[in-house]
């Protein structure tokens, strides 16, 4: 019975173990990556200390005592540390298909190997010692089996982007392909909403912006759409033009680029590189709308060879633009010029990148035929996306903007713009910085520091960049009294009981849970 019960906790344990393997894996496209890996990897050295420092402890324990109460303790400890570190995780493993596949061959292979331990190792401390080395490498186990599958993964991948690209070609409908570095899930909201006052719109589900998300939804294709609109994102070169050539978009959306996912790109311009595959991939009849504001998304437009227009948040000869715009707390009102009739729109979106984002969605809309005046009825009714410069309704007096999706630099001045506002509140900022980028973690983070500390009364920090995220405040005079860090989430969110006051504005910003 024991031997039957450790067995059994160590199983639950590796599993719980092997989670946050999984999920690095789904996070990476299942492909290995040491700039995925490096940012843990000190963490986990420390992990597996601990580990054999419990793996000592309790094979020493068992051979005094010939209990198996110390295995069983520590085993215990791991599976209650393992779980927290999963509900700390800002994004979860989801479990499609592949993941569920992988998931069910690693418990697989965990139980094959604690039933033989059972069989061949009838010795406590043995049968313990084999066990946490399993424990241990359960990780490793976990890339193994990963390695071992990819190949049959692939051939299933290929086949089901080969039948969507199948289905897409045989789809007599408008398709519209949406990237950049920010907003492309905003856009996609907003464009289909404006075409569909007159189209049938189908579009990528949530912000499943890779092959497989593409293919996701082509499967759903019932063949009478008229709009098939395409969110396209990258991690490296090469990404962009793979998901076009799955399309095949006649018109195009470059929403900007920005310092992200430094770690996989290396550098902006092969990020600029890889968002303008998306403009070589047009037709000679294409059309593409861009990002004015944004250098690198100017550059495409000035540089484009087909039908394009740029937009603006300023008076600009070059394309449409936002004139006589008025930012407040409860969304904006802009005059539009450059689409025929000079018309004044309102929105409940916050934040001049949304006036952006509404200018890049109408300008494709007018030229896929949608009329000005069902236009500004649309925006007028337009619903932020969550997580995304969302106000929350919340009690005890404090305004909450949530911007917690947002991971970049463009994202961080807009909504630092929003929160100064609120002019006679104290402002509150809760934030953990930017992350994936690289050699530049320490110098986009720190200036970070400095843009909020011109604005925030309050800064509440956690994570890697919190150090970084100081420095940057610091040396831009902020108060150090004024600045509170903590070492986790959880310790984070208990803090801001005591923080906060009763009309107070909070904002959670940066890839924050």
């Amino acid at each position: 019975m024991g031997n039957t019960l450790t067995g059994i906790m160590f199983v639950l344990a590796s599993v719980v173990w092997s989670y946050r393997a999984l999920r690095a894996l789904q996070m990476n496209g299942y492909r290995l990556s040491f700039a995925v890996l490096k940012p843990q990897t000190v963490r986990i050295i420390l992990e597996y200390l601990v580990l054999s420092v419990f793996f000592a402890l309790s094979l020493t324990l068992a051979k005094i005592t010939t209990s198996f109460a110390a295995t069983l303790s520590a085993l215990i400890i791991v599976i209650v540390y393992g779980v927290i570190d999963i509900v700390r995780l800002r994004t979860p493993l989801k479990f499609t298909h592949r993941a569920v596949r992988l998931a069910i061959a690693v418990c697989a292979v965990l139980v094959c190997l604690q039933m033989v331990f059972a069989i061949f190792i009838r010795s406590i401390w043995g049968s313990t010692a084999a066990g946490f080395s399993v424990l241990v490498l359960t990780r490793m186990i976990t890339v193994g089996i990963n390695c071992a599958i990819t190949p049959l993964e692939s051939l299933n991948n290929k086949r089901y982007v080969k039948t969507a690209k199948e289905k897409l070609d045989a789809l007599q409908a408008i398709k519209i392909g949406i990237t950049g570095s920010y907003g492309k899930t905003s856009c996609k909201n907003i464009l289909a909403e404006m075409l569909a006052v007159k189209y049938k719109v189908i579009k990528t589900e949530k912000n499943y912006n890779t092959p497989l998300g593409i293919a996701r939804t082509a499967q759903k294709i019932e063949g009478d759409e008229e709009v098939f609109i395409a969110e396209m994102g990258a991690r490296k070169k090469g990404d962009i033009q793979e998901l076009a050539a799955i399309v095949k978009p006649k018109y195009a959306m470059i929403t900007g680029v920005a310092p992200q996912h430094l770690a996989t790109f290396k550098t902006e311009n092969r990020i600029y590189e890889t968002k303008k595959e998306l403009m070589d991939s047009l037709p000679s009849d294409g059309f593409a709308v861009f990002n004015g504001d944004n250098k690198y998304s100017l550059k495409m437009f000035e540089n484009c060879l087909v039908k394009c227009k740029a937009v603006f948040t300023h008076r600009s000869e070059k394309g449409v633009y936002a004139d006589n715009i008025q930012l407040n707390n409860n969304g904006s009102s802009f005059t539009l010029k450059g689409l025929g009739a000079d018309v004044t729109l309102t929105t409940r979106l916050l934040g001049r990148h949304n006036i952006i984002n509404i200018l890049l969605c109408l300008t494709l809309a007018a030229e896929l035929g949608i009329e000005l005046p069902d236009l500004v009825e649309v925006v007028k009714s337009l619903k932020p996306v969550p997580h995304r410069l969302e106000l929350l309704d919340t009690k005890g007096g404090v305004t909450v903007i949530d911007d917690s999706y947002n991971g970049n630099l463009e994202g961080v001045r807009f909504a630092l713009e929003v929160l100064s506002l609120y002019q006679d509140r104290r402002k509150v900022v809760f934030t953990q910085g930017i992350v994936e980028l690289g050699n530049k973690q320490a110098e986009i983070n720190q200036l970070v520091g400095s843009m909020t500390a011109e604005v925030a009364d309050v800064v509440i920090l956690t994570g890697e960049n919190a150090a970084y995220i100081k420095l940057g405040l610091y040396n831009s005079g902020f108060p150090s009294g004024n600045v509170h860090v903590f070492k986790t989430f959880q310790d984070a969110s208990d803090g801001l009981k005591t923080i906060l006051r009763n009309n107070d504005v909070l904002l959670i910003q940066n890839d924050i849970p």
